[in-house]
């Protein structure tokens, strides 16, 4: 799994947050925002189960992590431009926070 930066990308998708690396939840993204101006992000993951609608936050170490396998490939490539866009360069990017 790689850790995504980019919320909005993965709005309709399947994740996994996690906080300060540990999992805390998987589920479907059904709102998110990135502010490029404060540096924060939100993310909210839909109801399911006995799980409710939860909102977490980028500034209190909450993280969105995907297996890029299982995205689309408009929304790989999305995610590629946008880490070559602000300069980190896929390749670091993937190999600094890859976890296994």
């Amino acid at each position: 799994m790689h850790r995504c930066d980019h919320w909005p990308s993965l709005i309709g998708l399947r994740i996994e947050i996690r906080h300060h690396g540990n999992p805390v939840r998987d589920g479907l993204v059904e709102a998110a925002t990135t502010d490029a101006t404060t540096d924060s992000s939100i993310l909210w993951l839909h109801a399911e189960g006995v799980d409710g609608r939860t909102l977490y936050l980028a500034d209190e170490g909450y993280e969105a992590w995907v297996e890029p396998a299982t995205l689309p490939n408009d929304v790989y490539m999305q995610l590629i431009c946008h880490r070559e866009s602000v300069g980190e360069g896929l390749e670091n990017d993937l190999s600094a926070t890859s976890a296994q």
